[in-house]
């Protein structure tokens, strides 16, 4: 069905909601396409803000299912277009700079690992990803003195008896347990879409002292805390949110929750 059929008879709000839905069940395909047809309609610019950064977050998703598919073309090219949507999110640099090196890009790859610590200068992964992008760029001096300066432990690098040994435990550095902590954030997300507060809020505060730099991490829990009835700590995580990333939308939306005047129910409706 084409986008004018299948929308047709929506209002702005209903298909606002329907973007909401799309990206709650983890569906990025209809994500874009819902906030598409959205911004069509003229929203206000606080919705057009929101609608842009569901926007990006969904390019986000589907450039790292393409990527994971080794389609590095098209996760490329949907990366760069999240970047335009939401140029101040730090997580979105860092995954254009592993897509352009995994695509032989390099130059491209040192500006965006350059830009996420920039934007966030203690975002923890893109400091050991710079660390490991040195030494693998051939200027190793640079890298240890980095890894000094970040307080990194990187011991076994020293004492490799090889290059590839050292840069191998540089590159473990820059994700560290990077699959045990995506596990326990995908069921963490799903906790907390399905509504069990209690699992989601345990699954988050087991996976933030290896994310404490992601503000999509405090925002989440959160968002978990708040449903439990523990506001005060659900503002704290908010501000964190915030606090790491002033643009990100989402945060800031829910942040003004905490304000006295504020709704404590969820906040959709849009102008």
């Amino acid at each position: 069905m084409g986008i004018v059929g299948k929308w047709f008879g929506f209002a702005r709000q209903e298909i606002f909601e329907e973007g909401i839905r799309a990206h709650e069940r983890g569906d990025a395909e209809a994500t874009i396409e819902a906030f598409e047809e959205f911004l069509q309609h003229h929203p206000s610019a606080e919705a057009e803000r929101l609608a842009n950064f569901y926007l990006a977050n969904a390019c986000a998703r589907l450039a790292e299912s393409y990527r994971e598919a080794g389609v590095r073309a098209l996760a490329l090219q949907l990366i760069r277009r999240a970047l335009k949507l939401a140029p101040s999110y730090p997580d979105l640099h860092l995954t254009a700079a592993r897509l352009n090196r995994e695509s032989g890009l390099l130059e491209d790859e040192a500006r965006e690992c350059g830009e996420a610590l920039h934007l966030n200068p203690a975002y923890r992964e893109a400091q050991a990803y710079e660390v490991a992008r040195l030494f693998r760029c051939g200027q190793p001096r640079q890298a240890f003195e980095l890894a000094d300066r970040l307080g990194l432990a990187y011991e076994e690098a020293k004492q490799a008896s090889t290059d590839e040994e050292a840069q191998a435990v540089f590159d473990k550095l820059a994700t560290p347990s990077a699959a045990g902590i995506q596990l326990r954030l995908r069921l963490a997300n799903l906790y907390l879409r399905d509504q069990l507060y209690v699992e989601a809020a345990a699954e988050y505060e087991r996976v933030l002292p290896e994310a404490e730099g992601y503000p999509d991490v405090h925002c989440h829990y959160g968002q978990a805390l708040w449903a439990l009835g523990r506001e005060e700590e659900a503002c704290a995580q908010f501000q964190r949110a915030v606090d790491l990333n002033p643009a990100y939308a989402e945060a800031r939306g829910l942040l003004s929750r905490c304000h006295p005047e504020g709704s404590p129910e969820p906040m959709r409706g849009l102008g």
